[in-house]
């Protein structure tokens, strides 16, 4: 299901790669079969016991191994019945490789022992039988990507009808029909001439953002305007080194490509600009230093300060380990109780550590004798929370610093694609709704009781702990006003599940019950407009999710489910209006673009950038029309050596893209950089990175435990 999805999602790729073949699954198939070098209806384990050459070879190895132990005498016999075997490969792999695809050491030290003759047979025998599981592996390739082109052709097809009768467009069903239209069909001269007159001035921002298809339809007017005398002027603007977004089809290289064919076809002019009118010599000067020996990031020169530029700084924070942390474990004898003893295992402790670090650090710079910002149009002030830009490679690995600031009553804002079901609040409504459909659940009812929808505080939950089921001891209790509150509205509330609609139902219990008001007394004034926005969010989103046809909640909370397992179909946090006096949290990717007096860069753990496996791999060359390779590599151990190049370029790619994601982040500060990781050698590459290029007067401040008093500054 996943692979015929997202081959939906790479659809205008697979049009231009199939473009013009009456049978597109048929060309894709020749094309990969021609790449991989197979034939399907050969049989390849078939033909080792028919190649003399290699059982004369096998043969002898065999006999050098009935000289050896009774392991090898073993493994002899077996190599020589494998020739009779239905699946004669399979055994031999057994017999010679171990799971993991490597030698035998006990047959190579056999074959070492019996002089260099042997030795030479075992690596014949070795790389015959290696070279029969390649084309097994380019062979199931060709099989799986066949039926996967088939599936997803006749998916496409019935995806494309179905749209059409709704009279709807994806992003790449647009891209690629004004990319016809321009080209080939009856009306592309008329558009060509349209778009000539009322275009006479072309301005390209963030080129380097650009997909091949996009330049290509870009390509087609510009040509056609020439060739017909009425070429618009054109301004083409862009960094490659800020080039971060490969995930949405973007290729930098296309920036060289488009350059060459303007400056050659246009006569244009390239112009570099290598000054930096944000930041000052610390932060330019950390930059150079970090890139400017990387053999690998293209277009980088040593950049320039502006002569007017204010003093900025650099500060590196190393978390150490705590020392106490691994002292700092659950009780030895039976299972915590987590209403009366709070997580202790050594990831927690310095998680939670770090946090109340990054929250104290804040609270430090904002405070009486902070920092200082140099307001481009106030001047100079007293540091506020709107100064600092906190900027993360990806948001899983944000909670504890969230919850450090929440605890420190500190303000902040942030807006996650794809986020809204794993906001606080919606967490709470989500867990509310699961106790309404299942009473019994006591996680949940003691999550929705905690949460500010009661305010309900540890003593309230030990007064219902000793029952087995907390609902049932809740009606029961008379002892707390809070939880008499509660017993209450939620009675109240499951009396409404069995007869309204799931937006109704919601609706109530947001705005009839106050719901919003309850979460806006308790969070600080900044994050109110966060909260509320998010929680009606999610009220639209139970009309958005199948118009709000719903058998059941617990339909609809499976739906939700769903939704937050496949991560890109998720609903967006709700949208904010001015950002007010808060910290800002974005991923540099939501920070393109931006910047602030004071950013802090968070590399908490390492990042693993995503595998290869399961993916779609189009390979699309700047100038081509057309991608050159369309394929899925469903696993790692079916990936035979003929795709290699092409996904050892990809990986050079990624590389590339990792940088410049690095790039920007530490460009986005104007007066202070903060760049924190931890010690350890297998994470924090980035900090490692910096560190390592930091100039002397640069030092690393190190940071062990949960040090709240302790300064950058």
């Amino acid at each position: 299901r996943d692979w015929i999805l997202s081959f939906a999602d790479w659809r205008a790729e697979w049009w231009a790669f199939t473009e013009g073949q009456a049978n597109p699954v048929s060309y894709a198939t020749q094309i990969l079969q021609r790449e991989l070098g197979v034939d399907l209806a050969c049989d390849v384990g078939a033909g080792l016991p028919a190649d003399q050459r290699f059982v004369g070879a096998l043969t002898e190895l065999a006999g050098v191994l009935a000289k050896g132990t009774a392991s090898l005498k073993t493994a002899g016999v077996a190599l020589l019945e494998a020739l009779q075997a239905p699946a004669p490969l399979d055994v031999l792999t057994d017999v010679l490789l171990t799971r993991a695809g490597t030698p035998r050491q006990n047959i190579f030290k056999a074959a070492l022992a019996a002089g260099d003759a042997a030795l030479a047979i075992h690596v014949q025998v070795l790389q015959q039988v290696e070279q029969a599981r390649h084309r097994v592996q380019e062979q199931t390739a060709l099989r799986t990507n066949m039926h996967l082109f088939q599936a997803g052709q006749a998916y496409l097809e019935v995806l494309m009808r179905l749209m059409q009768a709704r009279h709807e467009a994806g992003f790449q069903d647009i891209q690629w029909s004004v990319c016809t239209m321009l080209e080939s069909s009856e009306q592309a001269e008329y558009l060509q001439y349209r778009l000539d007159a009322r275009y006479r001035h072309l301005l390209l921002d963030e080129f380097q953002d650009t997909s091949p298809l996009q330049w290509r339809t870009l390509k087609t007017w510009l040509q056609a305007a020439r060739d017909a005398e009425h070429a618009p002027t054109v301004f083409l603007v862009g960094d490659p080194k800020q080039a971060i977004y490969r995930f949405r089809r973007a290729d930098p290289r296309l920036f060289d490509e488009a350059a060459a064919y303007l400056e050659s076809e246009w006569g244009a002019l390239r112009v570099t600009l290598n000054q930096s009118r944000r930041s000052g010599p610390a932060i330019i000067g950390l930059v150079n230093r970090v890139f400017g020996t990387l053999p690998d990031f293209g277009h980088f020169s040593p950049h320039e300060i502006a002569p007017d530029a204010a003093p900025d700084a650099v500060q590196l924070l190393e978390s150490a380990e705590d020392s106490d942390a691994g002292s700092a474990t659950a009780p030895s004898e039976g299972m915590r109780n987590p209403l009366e003893t709070p997580r202790r295992g050594p990831g927690e402790t310095r998680d939670a550590g770090e946090g109340r670090f990054f929250a104290g650090q804040i609270a430090q710079w904002v405070g009486p004798g902070g920092l200082t910002v140099d307001d481009p149009h106030t001047g100079k002030r007293p540091a506020r929370y709107e100064d600092i830009l906190v900027l993360v490679r990806r948001r899983g690995l944000l909670e504890p610093y969230e919850r450090a600031l929440r605890a420190a009553r500190i303000p902040y804002l942030t807006r996650q694609r794809g986020g809204l079901l794993g906001t606080l609040e919606v967490r709470d409504i989500r867990q509310l709704l699961r106790f309404l459909v299942n009473p019994q659940d006591n996680l949940a009812l003691a999550q929705v009781l905690r949460s500010p929808i009661f305010g309900a505080g540890d003593e309230d939950l030990l007064l219902l702990a000793p029952s087995v089921h907390w609902w049932s001891a809740l009606q029961q209790t008379q002892e707390s006003g809070v939880l008499v509150e509660a017993q209450y509205q939620l009675a109240v509330w499951m009396s409404w599940v069995a007869r309204l609609p799931v937006h109704d139902l919601l609706d109530r219990i947001l705005g009839g019950s106050n719901l919003v008001g309850r979460y806006q007394q308790r969070v600080p004034a900044a994050l109110q407009a966060s909260v509320e926005a998010n929680l009606y969010a999610f009220l639209e989103q139970a009309l958005n999710l199948d118009s709000g046809r719903y058998p059941s909640l617990s339909r609809f909370l499976q739906e939700l489910d769903d939704l937050e397992f496949f991560e890109d179909d998720a609903p967006d946090e709700g949208g904010l209006g001015a950002v007010g006096n808060a910290v800002r949290i974005m991923t540099i990717h939501g920070a393109k673009g931006l910047e602030a007096p004071v950013v802090w860069l968070l590399e908490p753990r390492e990042y693993r950038q995503r595998s290869e496996a399961g993916q779609w791999f189009v390979d699309w060359l700047p100038g081509e029309d057309r991608p050159q390779h369309f394929s899925l590599i469903p696993a790692k151990d079916a990936l035979g050596p003929a795709r290699l190049p092409r996904l050892e370029q990809e990986k050079r790619l990624n590389q590339q893209e990792d940088h410049n994601l690095l790039y920007v982040a530490l460009t986005r500060a104007r007066q202070l950089l903060v760049v924190s990781g931890r010690a350890e050698p297998e994470a924090s590459a980035w900090f490692r990175q910096v560190s390592a290029a930091a100039p002397p007067e640069i030092t690393v401040r190190r940071v062990a435990g949960p040090p709240c008093s302790k300064s950058l500054e």
